[in-house]
């Protein structure tokens, strides 16, 4: 059979020889679809705790890991309540396409979160808690000027004695009631920029007595924390051993509990950013765009949490 004249020609050739070069690399570049087996030990994994050091770790802004709120004993490892918000381990490495896995336990009623495309450089609440303190800021200095201007305010019943007593009595009072407040904003402002991981977070918890997980199903075991829910809770209960792994391939990302994948999204899409958008996460620039990536584990308030088996395998 004779090949159609059209067919001859070198526009034609050249596209059909593109189409099937792309055709092959795309093939060649697709990943294989993973089932549970893709989880189990091999040497394709890295383990990044080892049950003795955290040498793989290290707190944010290239602090070193301080004791007081992580401990590593009897191979494992452990939060501890070291300061009034825990604090929290990010990977001294990145990665780009991976999967990461951690066994973990909580305490009866218990929260925590492995938290991926983790950014140093952001953090939680920082456009609402500014606002916060300067609104806070600006309410203590304007009734300081309040009650400074009527104290030293010579007119009519101000003149009284038991007037000006009361003012500054009234003035010592407001004071002394929101400053402890106040001191707590900033305390928490510096606490959140310095110590607290930004990411997106595949949240840890207790499920049967964790008051998140039983309010809202975006914060229970194995959900995209304040995001997405799982499709099925496979936690168990506090006291026993799970296993979370999170995969990112690509602009795909998958949660894993106990075997079974319980969450898969991409990151590219405009469910993800709207999702994002109505979430505690909206105020990090950046969060739905994947980048070479660092892993935390959060101290949630210093609850405690036993980890052990931190591992990572890239692909």
């Amino acid at each position: 059979m004779r090949m159609p004249s059209y067919l001859s020609h070198p526009a034609v050739l050249a596209l059909i020889l593109f189409l099937s070069l792309t055709i092959g690399l795309a093939a060649q570049s697709a990943s294989p679809p993973r089932d549970a087996a893709f989880f189990e030990d091999s040497p394709a994994w890295k383990p990044l705790f080892d049950g003795h050091g955290l040498g793989a770790w290290r707190f944010l802004h290239d602090k070193e890991i301080d004791p007081r709120f992580w401990r590593v004993e009897n191979g494992l490892l452990r939060t501890l309540p070291g300061g009034p918000w825990g604090a929290d381990i990010i990977t001294r490495d990145t990665f780009n396409n991976f999967a990461f896995c951690a066994e973990w336990k909580v305490a009866p009623g218990g929260n925590s979160g492995i938290l991926y495309n983790v950014r140093e450089d952001q953090w939680r609440g920082q456009t609402t808690l500014p606002g916060r303190v300067r609104n806070a800021e600006l309410a203590m200095a304007g009734g300081i000027l309040l009650g400074l201007v009527l104290l030293f305010l010579r007119r009519g019943f101000l003149k009284l004695d038991l007037v000006r007593g009361l003012v500054l009595g009234l003035l010592v009072a407001g004071v002394a009631h929101f400053a402890g407040p106040f001191l707590k904003l900033l305390a928490y402002d510096h606490y959140m920029r310095n110590w607290k991981a930004a990411g997106l977070e595949m949240q840890i918890s207790d499920d049967g007595h964790f008051t998140g997980s039983l309010e809202d199903a975006i914060h229970s075991d194995g959900a995209l924390y304040d995001i997405f829910a799982p499709t099925s809770i496979e936690g168990r209960p506090a006291g026993e051993w799970n296993e979370s792994c999170i995969m990112v391939d690509g602009q795909i990302v998958e949660h894993w509990m106990n075997g079974v994948r319980i969450l898969r999204y991409r990151m590219d899409s405009p469910e993800f950013a709207q999702a994002v958008a109505r979430s505690n996460y909206r105020s990090i620039a950046g969060i739905t765009r994947k980048q070479p990536m660092r892993v935390a584990v959060q101290n949630h308030d210093g609850q405690e949490t036993w980890f052990r088996k931190l591992r990572v395998r890239r692909f």
